[in-house]
Formats: structure tokens, C-alpha cells, sequence
């Protein structure tokens, strides 16, 4: 089968660890493991789709050493993905928590529960005054998005103590004609 993208010679590999070529890039040897896409198939250097490796698929492959038999890696794999948050994110949703606190005192919502529309309000807000171009909120001078983070915060906490008084407009359910 020929393909439409030209044969091209890999570059050297880094220096220091076994590494080898795959499609478009050089990854460490070991087996490949999938991250939020099936496994393609190869043919001709081509994933399922079609696209040419690298063009698309290889941006969810990661080549990590195979821990299938250290029960640890196993249990930790089946929690909650920690890791995957953003250090950065987590900092400035906590400041914008904090500023709420000084305003309103700490996790005062989980002692007086709040109404989901006061929250969704502020998070429209937000976001609109972030869309309109203004970076930082005048009165605390931090970002609009950790405000918004801020308040998803709350409202996912309020909605898993108990605390949310779920006062959102809902559409009626449509009954079945008889």
C-alpha cells in the first residue's frame, strides 16, 4: 500500500537510555500503554483512522515500564487520578477560596448550605467579565477562571455534604401521550 506522506529518515536518538524509533518521534523501549484511545492498529505506518502515525494517535501513547505485577501500582491505578491536576490551578483556585474566606469566613457554605443559582450566577459572571477581555477580578485581583473554579469547588463539596439547595429552573418532564 503507498502512502501519501513520504519515507523519511529518523533523526539520532537522545543520548544516555535504550530508545527507539516509533512513527514520528523517538520514545524510551518498553511497552507501549494507551491513554484515552483504543489501541490502533498499525499498517504501513498508518492508524485506524488513516492518518499517518504521529499525525493524531501518537499523542496519547506514553511508553512506561510494565508494572502488571506489583499489586501497589495495580490499587493505585483504580483510585482517584490525583496527579493529573494542575499545581498551578489548584494554587489560584485556593487563593480565590481564600479571598472568600477572608469575605464570608471559611467553608461557611458547608455550615449554612448555599442555593445553586447564587453560585451559577457568580460563575456566569465571571466567565462573561473573563470573555469581555478582563483577566483579574477588580475587587480581588485575582483571575476570573479561579473565581469560577472557586465556585465549582463549592458547588461540587455542597452537592456531595448535602448542602446544596438545588434551586435551578428545570424543564418539565414530558408525560407520554395516553
Amino acid at each position: 500500500m503507498n502512502t501519501p506522506y513520504p519515507k523519511h529518515t529518523p533523526p539520532a536518538p537522545p543520548k544516555g537510555m535504550k530508545w527507539e524509533y516509533r512513527g514520528t518521534r523517538w520514545t524510551k523501549k518498553g511497552p507501549l500503554k494507551f491513554y484515552g484511545c483504543p489501541e490502533p492498529y498499525e499498517q504501513e505506518g498508518h492508524s485506524d483512522s488513516g492518518v499517518p502515525l504521529g499525525h493524531r494517535d501518537i499523542h496519547y501513547f506514553e511508553a512506561i515500564p510494565d508494572f502488571a505485577n506489583n499489586p501497589k501500582e495495580a490499587a493505585g491505578r483504580a483510585k482517584c487520578p490525583m496527579h493529573l491536576l494542575s499545581p498551578s490551578a489548584m494554587r489560584q483556585t485556593a487563593n480565590a477560596l481564600g479571598h472568600g474566606a477572608k469575605k464570608y469566613g471559611a467553608r461557611n457554605y458547608r455550615e449554612s448550605g448555599v442555593n445553586a443559582t447564587t453560585y451559577v450566577g457568580a460563575i456566569l459572571r465571571h466567565l462573561t467579565a473573563w470573555n469581555d477581555g478582563e483577566d483579574l477580578d477588580p475587587e480581588s485581583g485575582l483571575s476570573h477562571v479561579a473565581h469560577v473554579s472557586a465556585c465549582c469547588d463549592i458547588l461540587l463539596d455542597c452537592a456531595a455534604t448535602g448542602m446544596l439547595n438545588d434551586d435551578r429552573s428545570k424543564l418539565p418532564t414530558p408525560t407520554p401521550n395516553a
